[in-house]
């Protein structure tokens, strides 16, 4: 029962905006990302958040295969994102992921990271939710395809996500 709550929650939380606050707590964006708005502003301005002419779904997914080819996984250790390296970790992966979502027509609002943890090994790892057009999807380092929000529900914990009224206020999700 509490994990159809869950589902039912987050997905309220992702589709209907203007109810996350009902859901969500605020709370403090990860480390790593107050260190990538330091080095990448424009990625983090709160005045692209209603900005954008709209994405399309080969958008999505050329911008989920391009980056996961260009980018060869990292387990190395690190202490902040960046846009486009040659080999990264998740996080790499997801913001590289949302600025070319961006320069392609996206909001901010709706492209929110998330951090979640893995069921079944406890790890953390981050992804990028995509609003579009009344449905939620994930994109994911780990998958060569855009996943369905409801497969990301069952492979993730969502921990913190990004607001969709402003990328640098995050919101914690249900347990």
């Amino acid at each position: 029962m509490r994990k159809l709550l869950l589902y039912a929650s987050l997905t309220i939380i992702f589709v209907q905006s203007c109810t996350l606050h009902v859901h969500a707590e605020p709370t403090l964006p990860p480390v790593q990302y107050t260190a990538f708005c330091a080095k990448y502003p424009s990625d983090c301005d709160t005045h692209r958040a209603q900005s954008g002419t709209g994405l399309e779904l080969r958008n999505i997914q050329f911008a989920n295969s391009t980056v996961n080819a260009q980018i060869a996984p990292s387990e190395r250790s690190k202490n902040g994102w960046d846009l486009y390296p040659s080999e990264g970790d998740c996080g790499d992966y997801a913001v590289s992921k949302r600025h070319l979502l961006l320069s392609l027509g996206g909001s901010s609002s709706q492209l929110l990271l998330a951090e979640v943890r893995h069921r079944n090994s406890g790890e953390h790892h981050l992804i990028l939710i995509v609003l579009y057009e009344g449905s939620v999807l994930a994109l994911d380092n780990l998958y060569e395809y855009v996943l369905p929000f409801g497969d990301a529900v069952r492979q993730y914990q969502f921990l913190r996500i990004a607001s969709p009224d402003n990328p640098n206020v995050w919101r914690t999700s249900l347990p």
